[in-house]
């Protein structure tokens, strides 16, 4: 079995596994509240694990190797403490508390308490913004890696993952994002890990890294 049918059969399985998440919390969804904030029963271990998902998948997958080819690991090592102490840390110190203490669950409806309805309309719109274009960056990010690993016409891929997610979201809105998240996080904690080690003893440390990166130093300087 080549490269090519191993991946698109792993893809297809995520897929399928992605879909019956969405239906089992189809079930739990009965009304616009449900579908929007599920139901606003998220815990905050489960919003914690939120967060992170989107750490795993905006910063460790894509600009965390992105910045070692560029700078090097020390640079990458710099945008993760920028990430963790002022992304993270800031809003969870700043923000996070403000907004617990007055009620609410969304930062447009702590707008709304704080200041009025027409900062919150504001303020939603451009989440709403915002959050199209993070899709459109994971969603560009994993066509190219659907790409690189079988060839497939970029456009119908493109197509392809739009029309899966779509239907993901619609099915059972933030509850199957929910569970995504925590699948997510379960991939990112045991198998990314458990496949460094797997590459580690195959393939050396950082010993083979600089023997086989150019100029040797793959620690200050980048491609």
């Amino acid at each position: 079995m080549n490269i090519t049918t191993s991946f698109t059969l792993y893809l297809i399985v995520f897929f399928v596994i992605l879909i019956g998440l969405a239906s089992i919390g189809r079930k739990w969804v009965k009304d616009s509240s449900d579908l929007l904030v599920a139901g606003r029963e998220i815990s905050l271990p489960m919003a914690i694990i939120g967060v992170m998902a989107i750490g795993f998948a905006g910063t460790t997958v894509t600009l965390c190797p992105g910045f070692t080819i560029l700078y090097g690991l020390k640079g990458s090592a710099y945008w993760d403490i920028l990430y963790c102490c002022l992304g993270l840390m800031v809003y969870g110190c700043t923000v996070g508390p403000i907004a617990r203490r007055s009620g609410s669950q969304t930062i447009a409806e702590y707008m709304e308490v704080r200041y009025s309805k027409t900062v919150r309309t504001i303020v939603a719109i451009t989440m709403l913004m915002g959050m199209c274009g993070l899709l459109s960056n994971n969603l560009t990010s994993c066509m190219n890696t659907i790409y690189g690993f079988t060839g497939f016409n970029k456009t119908l891929v493109l197509a392809g993952l739009f029309i899966v997610v779509l239907i993901f979201v619609s099915m059972a809105g933030l509850w199957s994002t929910t569970f995504t998240d925590l699948f997510q996080v379960i991939l990112g904690c045991v198998v990314v890990p458990s496949i460094f080690i797997v590459l580690v003893s195959k393939y050396g440390g950082f010993d083979a890294i600089n023997a086989n990166w150019p100029g040797g130093d793959s620690f200050n300087a980048g491609l």
